[in-house]
């Protein structure tokens, strides 16, 4: 009986060490970064997942698992998929010269993605047709708007590594290792950078990768953690603070016969509802839906309007000052769905977002103005919902 015993327990013993080693195999199978929730954007063999803007030269090219933007190419590649909050990883190559970027949270119109969101520079530092650049303009920095430190790239030829952290409005970089930024962009509050770079307002938008001339640079281990975002009265974007507390209208001034009812509120006929405040250098995000046969539009200080759709002008269009200024691109929401603005006015200088695609930029409206938002419902009526802002003490 003991050695029947003793067999069973070396038996069980054997099975518990054979389930130790199955286990400790799995986890080695699974890449490290799969455990930690970060996925790969780039497989190693082609662009699936990528969508490329080619201008100048052969483009982006896969070669022994690496992507790589050739001499003399000219051509931005754009994640089919959009990103709010995340955590980046990558690693880059450059060649002597080489110049390159991230795109973050970047609009995929076509248009340069450090405009139209941000961009984290890539570039040799060291080779002495750099050496003269702004600060803000070096490996590491958001291209033209905030400086990095300097001193931890690599060499040309070396490989690099580079960590992006975007989280509401803090945007932090890691570069082998070491923090070369951090920034709140709440607190860049220069006028000239809202009509010049009004992509860093953006709160969502694509991963880019932005070939330049003249040489080539190499990229590999690209990977993403997704922290997602959302947003609500009660939880408004970072920074700003909201209009609507998604349950009442209490102290805005209404025009016409407006409700409130599941997190939004709407006119059912014509009317005008303006929130409380005076408003002049401000940021504003808002939602809104107009169903067939209605209209709707945002007054601005100064006698400006912004056609929503539903009226004679095409969505996006402004109007005032005895002119009007057509978007920059079409903006043709369908009728009956949600639809999102974000607009920042800087200095009587105007840009706009109408569904994440840059429609103005830098427009110019009344500078001295300051007044009411007016919300305008028209024909068979509108309903607008999520809506933000936050006012600017300009330097």
């Amino acid at each position: 009986m003991r050695r029947v015993r003793d067999v069973i327990s070396r038996t069980g013993v054997l099975f518990l060490a054979a389930v130790r080693i199955i286990i400790f195999f799995i986890h080695a199978a699974v890449p490290a970064s799969a455990a930690d929730g970060f996925v790969p954007l780039f497989n190693g063999r082609d662009l699936s997942g990528w969508i490329e803007q080619k201008k100048e030269g052969h483009g982006w090219t896969v070669r022994d698992g690496l992507l790589i933007s050739p001499a003399g190419s000219v051509s931005n590649l754009y994640t089919e998929k959009q990103y709010s909050d995340f955590i980046l990883r990558a690693r880059f190559r450059l060649d002597q010269q080489g110049n390159n970027g991230i795109g973050i949270r970047a609009g995929g119109e076509g248009g340069n993605p450090s405009t139209t969101g941000m961009e984290i520079q890539i570039l040799d530092d060291y080779h002495p047709t750099n050496a003269k650049l702004a600060l803000e303009n070096m490996c590491g920095s958001i291209y033209r708007l905030v400086p990095s430190r300097r001193g931890a790239l690599r060499p040309a030829g070396e490989w690099n590594d580079i960590e992006v952290r975007a989280i509401g409005r803090r945007i932090d970089v890691a570069l082998n290792g070491r923090d070369v930024l951090r920034t709140d962009l709440n607190r860049i509050l220069r006028a000239d950078k809202f009509p010049d770079q009004p992509g860093f307002v953006r709160f969502s938008g694509h991963i880019a990768l932005l070939g330049h001339k003249p040489s080539a640079v190499a990229f590999r281990d690209i990977e993403i953690l997704d922290l997602g975002r959302c947003y609500s009265a009660q939880q408004p974007p970072d920074g700003l603070a909201a209009l609507f507390d998604g349950r009442t209208l209490d102290g805005w001034t209404l025009n016409g016969i407006w409700a409130a009812q599941d997190g939004a509120f709407g006119c059912a006929g014509a009317g005008l509802a303006s929130p409380p405040g005076a408003f002049r250098d401000f940021e504003l995000m808002l939602d809104w839906q107009i169903p067939p046969g209605g209209a709707a539009a945002l007054h601005l200080p100064g006698g400006f309007t912004l056609a929503l759709g539903g009226g004679k002008d095409p969505v996006g269009t402004l109007t005032g000052d005895g002119r009007a200024t057509k978007p920059e691109r079409p903006a043709a929401p369908p009728a009956g769905e949600w639809d999102s603005l974000h607009l920042s006015v800087a200095r009587g200088k105007l840009s706009v977002f109408i569904n994440g695609e840059l429609v103005h930029k830098g427009s110019p409206v009344s500078p001295a103005a300051e007044g009411p938002l007016l919300l305008e419902s028209g024909g068979a009526g509108a309903r607008f919902r999520n809506l933000f802002s936050r006012q600017f003490m300009l330097q």
